[in-house]
């Protein structure tokens, strides 16, 4: 593996780039707070600002790390984190990473998480070396599968009582892969 952190990574529209202590008060707003934009994940909404600056400390503090792989997703046009995007899990040995991403809901629908992955994808294979990439969601929340699958992403089962949600009960959750090989140029 030939671990290179979070570079810039962009096309025409998009840009993710590593998040900067200045994001804080975007996150909060954008996505972080927000209950519907945290009803499918495994955290709660952030309940102030300072929930948020503390996250992104983590964050900044981890991207000393060479394996450490977040984005902040930034739409050009506006010039603010809208959402992010990384690797949660990361297996050097079985050269795998799972990727998770969140953005806020007055940009879903807008294929930009989708923009965003085929971003990330060809980043990780080829540069980093990953084999194997996979997500996972919510059984529920069938939007977010169909973004896996936008991605060139294939759909390989149900996790049964995978994940707990908000700490408190275990949920089924759908799993999405692509692999090297799989990809076309």
């Amino acid at each position: 593996m030939n671990h290179s952190g979070s570079s810039i990574l962009e096309n025409n529209d998009i840009l993710l780039r590593p998040f900067i202590a200045k994001d804080a008060e975007m996150m909060y707003q954008n996505w972080c707070s927000d209950p519907e934009v945290t009803r499918f994940l495994t955290w709660l909404p952030h309940k102030n600002l300072d929930e948020t600056r503390t996250i992104l400390q983590s964050w900044l503090h981890s991207y000393r790390r060479p394996d450490f792989y977040h984005w902040a997703i930034e739409i050009k046009k506006i010039a603010q984190p809208i959402g992010s995007i990384g690797v949660v899990n990361l297996n050097e040995i079985n050269e795998m990473a799972e990727l998770a991403y969140c953005i806020g809901k007055v940009w879903w629908g807008k294929k930009i998480v989708v923009s965003a992955l085929k971003l990330m994808i060809p980043y990780l294979f080829d540069t980093i070396g990953f084999e194997r990439l996979q997500a996972i969601h919510f059984t529920e929340n069938s939007a977010s599968g169909r973004v896996m699958q936008k991605a060139g992403m294939q759909h390989e089962g149900t996790l049964r009582n995978y994940i707990k949600a908000k700490e408190s009960h275990l949920v089924d959750c759908e799993i999405y892969a692509i692999l090297k090989g799989d990809i076309v140029l």
